[in-house]
């Protein structure tokens, strides 16, 4: 597998790789199910600016830029094939930074958060929640734990959470909680 810019890293998450370099990224994926071979997808992806980084959770990974993000996912239950989902996420200001929990993955900004979540009952396929959150004051950071990840700023915070036993979708809590002074930091139990 060849790259037309040098290669600048890599990541891996359960039976799935990706590699990339400035402006591509390629999935390979392990059939643990079938044919048990490994193989290359055949269809890289480019990004219009360069690629900042990367995160995993189990059979999902998530590659961005500045203001970009696409997925890559293993479908373990059907034809075991690893694919880059058609549609990715853009956003008004630059990417700041990613949180992961079990088949849930959060890509923020300076002012907005953007959850994908990998369905591991249905069709096993990865898709980004159709509705984002926008903060009104600067996005701080993140935590995650078992399944839920929250996000916070100075003055609010979201919760996102992946719904294992139903429609299998990740989903945004629709209300938020509010600080009246400046949060200070994030903790989590297990659960």
């Amino acid at each position: 597998m060849t790259f037309s810019s040098p290669v600048k890293g890599a990541v891996a998450s359960n039976n799935t790789i990706v590699v990339y370099s400035d402006n591509e990224a390629k999935g390979y994926y392990l059939n643990p199910n079938g044919t048990n071979s490994g193989g290359w997808s055949s269809t890289p992806v480019i990004f219009s600016s360069p690629i900042k980084g990367s995160i995993a959770s189990n059979n999902a990974i998530v590659v961005y830029s500045n203001n970009e993000a696409k997925s890559y996912y293993l479908n373990p239950n059907g034809t075991n094939s690893g694919n880059w989902n058609s549609t990715s996420v853009t956003f008004s200001s630059q990417i700041k930074g990613a949180v992961s929990s079990n088949n849930t993955i959060v890509i923020y900004s300076d002012s907005e958060a953007k959850g994908y979540y990998l369905n591991p009952n249905g069709t096993n396929s990865g898709s980004w929640t159709s509705n984002s959150i926008t903060f009104s004051s600067p996005v701080k950071g993140g935590m995650a734990s078992g399944g839920s990840i929250v996000i916070y700023s100075d003055s609010e915070a979201y919760g996102y959470y992946l719904n294992p036993n139903t429609t299998n979708s990740g989903s945004w809590t629709s209300t938020g909680v509010t600080f009246t002074s400046p949060t200070k930091g994030i903790i989590s139990t297990g659960k």
